[in-house]
């Protein structure tokens, strides 16, 4: 590869993403194999057209990126915690809210904290179990 010029190089990576999207969809579509890209999140502020901006977890790449990965993608799952809350005196008449726990679930469909998509029809919310997984989607 050449030398690349001072703000060039997000551009030459895009290539380099072209060529990963196409040859998982190459497994996928000519071997029949599933393939499963994990990304770690991060929060961005969505701005909204219609109405107030808020944050919402979306994958932790650079936005060309993301939205080339996201597109070829038949789902997008986001992993999280089903929080629940207590809330407590903290005094002075006011109230907290404190995280108490929660169970592991996926997002299956996109919600405005979070992005994720699907085209098997799933539900909006799952269980994040190995249990649930082998009995509602290995199931011969």
């Amino acid at each position: 590869m050449s030398e690349i010029d001072w703000g060039k190089g997000w551009a030459a990576a895009l290539d380099y993403w072209e060529l990963f999207v196409a040859g998982w969809r190459k497994l996928r579509d000519e071997r029949r194999m599933n393939v499963i890209i994990l990304a770690h999140e991060t929060i961005k502020t969505f701005r909204d057209p219609m109405g107030a901006s808020y944050d919402r977890y979306r994958p932790r790449l650079r936005e060309d990126a993301a939205a080339m990965v996201v597109d070829h993608c038949d789902e997008v799952f986001f992993a999280t915690y089903d929080v629940r809350t207590k809330t407590e005196d903290a005094g002075f008449r006011r109230d907290v809210a404190k995280a108490i726990g929660g169970d592991r679930v996926i997002l299956a469909q996109e919600q405005p904290a979070a992005l994720a998509k699907n085209r098997l029809g799933l539900s909006s919310k799952l269980p994040l179990s190995m249990e649930w997984y082998r009995e509602h989607l290995c199931a011969s």
